[in-house]
């Protein structure tokens, strides 16, 4: 009888054992072909950054590194990712267009370089400038545009009717917000479905955790804009390439789609 026991309940910690370790390699085939549509798509991105008081010297430098971790999963080139920034407090100013920079170490080093404003935050304003400046000199027809505005405080005017057009222009929208943040206020800018286009934390010292989720539903959102349905490689989940497969994938289903 100890016998008998004895190997069901091997089986059982077999079957367990096999079904995480797939479990674990798929979800890990999934991240793998979300994470390469960032670097197979084209897309122009717009960042609008709240420079208002309230952010504080030290923290506005914390939004900066946030910005070039975003930045550090994207394919900046000219065929590939444009990156247009924005900084908004009591007045908008555009710090670069879109197509400025075509490489990724000239892209940071501009971001790093952005002088804090440090008055109001009128994000209704910067809002409306995204959409009638910032992907209207520069953007590509036909390419996925991507909005993520960041603020730590309520604006200051009037969001809704911005926010209602940057959606209906086709911008998928991604709010994020830090600290006095108002999260209706968030949720009115994200695009849908909402828990995927907004974020909020209550300290700077986290936004690396957000910055991290941001990426994966930016790369998401490329993939589905893509219309990538063939993503799943994991048939043979031993010998599979976790890397190659899913990019091979990829670039098969962009190109019936370009």
């Amino acid at each position: 009888k100890l016998y008998f026991i004895f190997i069901f309940l091997y089986f059982m910690w077999l079957g367990h054992f096999t079904f995480s370790f797939i479990h674990n390699v798929t979800s890990m085939c999934s991240i793998s072909c979300v994470s390469a549509a960032c670097s197979n798509a084209a897309t122009d991105v717009v960042f609008l950054i709240d420079g208002s008081k309230s952010v504080r010297p030290e923290n506005f430098e914390l939004v900066k590194k946030w910005i070039n971790q975003i930045i550090d999963k994207l394919d900046v080139s000219d065929s590939k990712a444009h990156v247009a920034l924005v900084q908004y407090s009591s007045a908008v100013k555009q710090e670069f267009p879109l197509g400025r920079y075509n490489n990724k170490k000239d892209l940071k080093d501009a971001v790093k370089k952005m002088a804090y404003m440090e008055r109001g935050t009128m994000t209704g304003q910067a809002l409306r400038f995204m959409t009638d400046f910032s992907f209207t000199q520069g953007a590509r027809p036909g390419v996925t545009k991507v909005g993520i505005v960041f603020t730590d405080g309520r604006s200051q005017d009037y969001i809704g009717d911005a926010a209602k057009k940057a959606k209906e222009l086709g911008i998928k929208m991604y709010a994020v917000g830090v600290g006095n943040a108002v999260e209706d206020e968030l949720k009115e800018i994200a695009s849908e479905p909402i828990g995927e286009h907004y974020f909020y934390t209550a300290d700077f010292k986290t936004m690396t955790q957000i910055g991290k989720k941001l990426q994966i539903n930016i790369c998401k959102g490329l993939r589905d804009a893509l219309s990538i349905t063939t993503c799943f490689p994991c048939k043979n989940v031993i010998l599979i390439d976790l890397d190659k497969c899913p990019r091979a994938q990829l670039n098969e289903a962009a190109a019936t789609t370009s």
